[in-house]
């Protein structure tokens, strides 16, 4: 396992947006990743994934900490501290150890009843131990192949753990003013003295100058050469006095969209961008792993971007003509034997697209050629044919990886078991005891309400929705189901107008053919009202969706 520390002396230079870039890189890549965020004051990796994030955040690196800080308690598994990403166009999901849960009041209260002295220098304190077994942990536990950490700014203990104890790599970035350049060589001179290396590591340093213009006249290049040059030779003389040497210097310039957006641009989607940023990350990306990849390695990551590639250019060109894409998907992916996960990713490509017969068919053959061990790839054969009915199929195949310590799993059996059997007790003594594990989650509170809508227990679906509600306000997936029961109570005003709040957030409407409560749409296919909220929103066009 190689670890990797992003540390930065001043914040707001994008550290934590490279490092997100790098690990999506090398998850693309089929490298297994862990992501630790150590930035614990100002943590922002849980939101950089926001969107592909498979469960809430409950506890993290402060709740680790806190265990053993506070209460004097060994944390057994980091993975209890853990959540998944999963990246449409990656091989590999990664492990996340966020900071915590960061929106709770109790993560700020844990935080400030660590006491970092007591841990690192009071008599008989075994703060470096501790830290070492959480890198073991890791290690043993989820066995990746990179560990990448964010750090804290500044002079901090943290900033030391991070560098000091567990890198093997540090990846120091700075902005182009005085106070950024000059802090990372005070942090560099220490880190790189021999009197402070206690592990004895040989530990590598790359420099990362950020969001500096980018030149446009021939005057101006000039400079900016000059600027990079000057401050590369400050580090490299920096690293000097200690006999170290830099490995690598990259540029990463301004960039408005991507600093206003925060876009993950290392994707082999962005492989055919002209953009600057783009092509600095990936540069970035190379610099920092070439060490650890074989030729064989690089060889064949070139063979399956290639795929990627060729594919999504066949997913463009044959739009319209699904017989001829089927020939030409099936052609791409037997000439890239060695990437049978292909299918895996034109699987992807039809479900984002609604088109769940042929990603079911794709996922199939996924599972069939990359054996039984992939599990993103199990659940998503699983949750497709769900969504088509094959409720047997579904079971079946739930059966074979159920794990009730997998929170995911036992959502899926719930919705299984409720679609199966409509056992009313038996579904809402399940959904309740899964409310009971995970409080907050938003997704398990709003299957409660549907459940109870579903057996006409209005006053209680009425109660679930409004606690969804209050740890959400915003959820459009809550205001479908207010919506819902609200028809079903006959009060069509509050229907029309929770249909209007969840088209206000992004809802999309095609989701509601594969729920129960469908029918409900189908009535007001002919209703005025109805349809001018679909004008109004500019979605009509789902109502053909709907009916094919």
């Amino acid at each position: 396992m190689k670890t990797f520390t992003f540390y930065s002396y001043k914040g707001g230079v994008g550290r934590t947006l490279a490092l997100v870039n790098v690990a999506n890189r090398l998850a693309e890549f089929g490298k297994k990743v862990c992501i630790l965020d150590f930035d614990l004051e100002a943590p922002g990796l849980q939101s950089k994934y926001a969107k592909e994030l498979q469960q809430p955040i409950y506890k993290g690196l402060v709740d680790y900490i806190y265990a053993y800080a506070v209460e004097n308690v060994q944390p057994r598994h980091i993975s209890d501290y853990m959540v998944d990403i999963h990246l449409n166009n990656a091989i590999n999901t990664i492990h996340l150890c966020a900071a915590g849960d960061v929106d709770s009041s109790d993560y700020w209260k844990k935080l400030a009843r660590i006491n970092w002295w007591n841990l690192f220098y009071a008599e008989n304190s075994y703060g470096i131990d501790f830290f070492l077994n959480l890198k073991k942990q890791i290690e043993e536990e989820l066995a990746p192949d990179f560990l990448l950490i964010d750090s804290r700014t500044g002079i901090t203990e943290m900033s030391a753990i991070t560098m000091s104890l567990l890198a093997d790599d540090v990846v120091f970035l700075a902005a182009n003013n005085e106070e950024n350049i000059k802090g990372c060589c005070k942090v560099l001179n220490s880190l790189s003295a021999p009197e402070n290396n206690l592990l004895g590591v040989k530990r590598t340093y790359h420099f990362v100058l950020t969001r500096i213009p980018l030149p446009g006249s021939p005057d101006e290049k000039v400079k900016h050469n000059i600027i990079v040059e000057q401050k590369t030779n400050i580090i490299k003389e920096c690293l000097a006095k200690n006999g170290t040497t830099l490995e690598s210097a990259n540029v990463i310039h301004s960039d408005r969209c991507l600093e206003e957006n925060e876009l993950c641009n290392t994707s082999y989607i962005y492989e055919v961008s002209k953009t600057s940023s783009v092509k600095e990350y990936m540069a970035l990306y190379d610099s920092l792993v070439k060490n650890y990849f074989s030729k064989e390695d690089l060889v064949t990551f070139d063979g399956y971007k290639q795929l990627q590639l060729e594919v999504d250019k066949a997913l463009r060109y044959y739009r319209g003509n699904d017989s001829h894409f089927m020939e030409q998907a099936e052609l791409l992916v037997n000439s890239y034997p060695q990437f049978s996960y292909g299918y895996s990713f034109i699987s992807n490509y039809y479900f984002d697209r609604f088109e769940f017969e042929k990603a079911l068919e794709y996922a199939q053959k996924a599972t069939a050629t990359l054996g039984p061990d992939l599990l993103p790839i199990q659940l998503k054969e699983i949750h497709l044919n769900l969504l088509l009915g094959n409720y047997q199929r579904s079971e079946n195949l739930l059966n074979k990886i159920y794990d009730k310590d997998n929170e995911f799993t036992e959502f899926l059996k719930v919705k299984i078991d409720h679609m199966m059997f409509h056992n009313e007790e038996h579904d809402i003594k399940a959904i309740t005891k899964l409310i009971k594990a995970h409080p907050d989650n938003v997704k398990y509170r709003n299957e409660e309400a549907k459940m109870w809508n579903f057996y006409k227990k209005y006053a209680s679906a009425l109660e679930a929705i409004y606690e969804t509600l209050e740890i959400d306000s915003e959820s459009a997936m809550a205001y479908i189901t207010l919506a819902e029961i609200k028809y079903r109570m006959n009060e069509k005003l509050d229907f029309f107008r929770n249909i209007e709040l969840a088209l206000k957030y992004n809802y999309d409407l095609r989701w509601v053919k594969y729920d129960e409560m469908f029918y409900i749409y189908k009535e007001c296919l002919e209703d005025k009202r109805f349809l001018a909220i679909l004008d109004k929103y500019d979605v009509r066009h789902v109502t053909s969706f709907w009916l094919s």
